[in-house]
């Protein structure tokens, strides 16, 4: 039984490290995994600290020069977690004489303690002896210490860095470092660099140190130095100030969560300027304008209600200069070398039919171990004409048009200075050269979606091209045994997995993995050696993982996708229908008892698998009447399994709940006459076969 000490004294904790510039990046990601590691190690601990709203008062913030953790109310000592193990009844524990017996003697061993030690207390069955361990009460200062300077160092981050004569690695070189428990200074130390109660402002607006008393004295100071400690907070500031801005230069923000997130963990303090480009540039595709603002400069663009870019941007200083002018110059002068280079490509680019660009691909290599881009390109055509074959036919020569020329723009100018645009530029320079307007549109949304808050394909043939292209590089890298391990993931293997799974649920495919990939694997046979059978179905546990976790976010029980994937995952489409029904039908006053019924069958089967059931072994009525309902069921709700409709074949499964009750009330399944329980056996079976086909219903928890 556990304890907490309710008188123990509190105080606040306050934690700094001051650093060199972190990428933005890197900054959030970081700071959620300090304040889930510290709430893991204040609880093994034993650290107690204040609860809100039923969740834990620890919080990290952080700028590009600081990380903070602040912990409200941390008890002075730990608190006291006390634990009693009951042991022997004392009545065999002493014998007569009053001396401790084997079992009182083997009971004090195992506990670590002396027979004097053991207590004796009183339970519905009498008296035993039990001990009682008591564990914390220490002072937390000194363990709170020892937490920090360990898990400072183990903040992950992509890459680390070491300084100077510093043994210990960060990812950039830390400078200061602020520990306040109270008014206390915390001994905390990280390489040879000791913490005190010394800090700094903004870099240019508030650069002298800062003698900091206490936690609270602190978070007051900050915002007048300048530092806006909440990434929340700045991003907040980031969107109003922009969008302000662009409404006062005649437009609006184009506002992208992503850049707002990235510029907001780029300043301590934003400040935004609008500077001006030539009108002429606005006569380029608006995504190269907006690539070469955003994702060179890290500048918001501005357009008129229309969607058309007006020649502005908009740029976030970390700083408040007396004059604006020569940061206003300084962002138009590197703007009009950007949009000049854009321009020169786009032209250049246009020069040369897509077609060619393709063709060009067989000089670029895709990977060392899977060949050249166009080899790629040859093996995802060959899928896609399988997909469309499968699924509408007469998109077949847009499908091989649109997959031979998909990738072609990586064989471009402009894709060769703006990366991200590519399919963008494949796209705008199809439709520019005379291609079908469907295939223009496949080559951009073959690349849909690309990230988890993306719109999904709409066209056909940008679906199967999609499709295929991702099924492709997945097999290809898992093949070649390329995996992604831990956070790394350089070839984008989950992101594409989850492209395919929310393609096919949103577009509502019905198509096994097992085909998909297998016709994959086959392509892939001359260009890699591997065993098809462990590559496939490392695949298919690879994507249940995936489907397990997108069911469960999208609010199903953890019991019902289990039941659901266990009768098979194969199908994702499929398996999400299975999933809808299971979880309407759950609702239903019924339900308990058929799937309680359902469950004791499997249970008594377990691995008894024949179906066949001899009716001159039928002895009693019960399972008579009971071969009768199973042979009736099974011809009605075939229709609805050719029809998917889950949920009418277990409003059809209802008719089984009251013979099948009386057939485990009256009839003894598991009889000594070994056909007789075979055959009573197969009635079994053939129920459990029926519900597996939904789901496996012994994976549900009942109530």
């Amino acid at each position: 039984m556990a304890t907490r000490d309710l008188l123990n004294e509190t105080r606040d904790l306050l934690v700094e490290i001051g650093t060199e510039e972190i990428p933005a990046a890197y900054l959030v990601p970081a700071l959620s995994a300090w304040q889930k590691k510290i709430e893991d190690e204040f609880k093994q601990a034993l650290i107690s600290y204040s609860h809100t709203d039923s969740k834990p008062d620890i919080k990290t913030f952080g700028t590009p020069r600081r990380m903070v953790l602040r912990v409200s109310n941390v008890g002075e000592r730990q608190f006291i977690f006390g634990e009693t193990t009951s042991g022997p009844s004392l009545a065999v524990s002493f014998d007569a004489e009053g001396k401790p017996t084997k079992a009182a003697l083997g009971f004090a061993r195992s506990q670590g303690v002396e027979v004097k030690d053991l207590i004796t207390i009183d339970t519905n069955k009498g008296k035993y002896l039990a001990v009682k361990k008591q564990e914390g009460g220490k002072p937390a200062a000194p363990i709170i210490a020892e937490i920090i300077s360990r898990t400072i160092p183990g903040i992950p981050f992509p890459k680390t860095m070491r300084w100077g004569e510093e043994k210990s690695a960060f990812v950039r070189p830390i400078h200061w470092i602020l520990a306040l428990f109270g008014e206390e200074v915390l001994p905390i130390s990280v390489g040879t660099l000791a913490a005190g109660r010394k800090t700094r402002g903004h870099r240019f607006l508030s650069p002298a140190e800062k003698e900091i008393r206490n936690p609270a004295e602190y978070l007051a100071w900050a915002p007048s130095a300048s530092v806006i400690l909440d990434p929340a907070e700045r991003m907040e500031m980031v969107k109003r100030e922009v969008e302000e801005a662009a409404a006062k230069a005649g437009g609006r923000a184009v506002v992208r969560p992503k850049l707002i997130q990235e510029v907001a963990n780029l300043v301590e303090y934003p400040r935004v300027i609008v500077g001006d480009f030539s009108a002429e540039f606005t006569r380029l595709p608006r995504e190269v304008i907006i690539a070469a603002l955003e994702n060179h400069e890290r500048c918001f663009a501005v357009e008129k209600p229309d969607g058309t870019l007006l020649p502005r941007f908009i740029a976030v200083l970390n700083n408040i200069p007396r004059d604006l002018k020569p940061a206003i110059n300084g962002y138009e002068r590197v703007m009009r070398a950007r949009l000049s280079d854009a321009n020169f490509f786009y032209r250049k680019d246009l020069e040369i039919p897509l077609a060619e660009r393709a063709k060009r691909l067989e000089g670029v290599v895709f990977h060392s171990r899977l060949g050249t881009a166009a080899a790629k390109v040859q093996r995802f055509t060959r899928l896609a004409l399988f997909l469309a074959h499968r699924f509408w036919p007469e998109e077949e020569d847009r499908v091989t048009r649109a997959a031979f020329l998909a990738k072609a723009d990586l064989a471009s100018e402009m894709v060769g200075e703006f990366p991200e645009l590519q399919g963008v530029m494949g796209s705008e320079y199809a439709r520019k050269q005379g291609e079908d307007p469907e295939v223009a549109r496949a080559i951009f949304e073959h690349y849909l979606p690309r990230h988890a808050e993306d719109r999904l394909p709409e066209s056909r043939t940008g679906i199967l091209v999609g499709l295929a292209d991702r099924a492709d590089t997945i097999a290809g890298f898992l093949a070649v045994g390329i995996k992604p391990s831990g956070e790394a993931d350089p070839f984008g293997t989950r992101r594409h997995t989850l492209a395919i799974l929310n393609i096919l649920l949103g577009r509502e495919m019905s198509l096994p993995l097992s085909e998909l990939f297998g016709e994959a694997l086959k392509n892939l046979a001359g260009a890699a050696r591997f065993s098809e059978p462990e590559v496939k179905t490392e695949i298919l546990n690879y994507f249940q993982t995936r489907l397990r976790g997108i069911f469960l976010a999208s609010g199903a029980t953890y019991d019902s996708v289990e039941a659901v994937l266990a009768a098979g995952s194969d199908d994702p489409y499929d398996a999400k229908l299975r999933l809808a029904a299971l979880s309407q039908f759950r609702s239903r006053p019924e339900f308990e008892k058929l799937a309680s019924a359902c469950k004791r069958a499997v249970n008594i089967i377990k691995d008894f698998t024949k179906a066949e059931v001899n009716p001159a072994l039928l002895a009693e009525p019960e399972e008579k009447e009971l071969n009768q309902v199973i042979g009736k069921l099974e011809i009605e709700v075939d229709h609805f399994f050719k029809q998917n409709d889950y949920a009418g074949v277990l409003s059809q499964l209802l008719v089984l709940k009251d013979p099948v009750d009386r057939f485990f009330d009256k009839v003894l399944v598991m009889a000594p006459d070994r056909e007789l329980r075979e055959n009573r056996l197969a009635l079994l079976f053939r129920i459990s076969r029926i519900f597996r086909r939904v789901a496996d219903f012994s994976k549900l928890v009942l109530t």
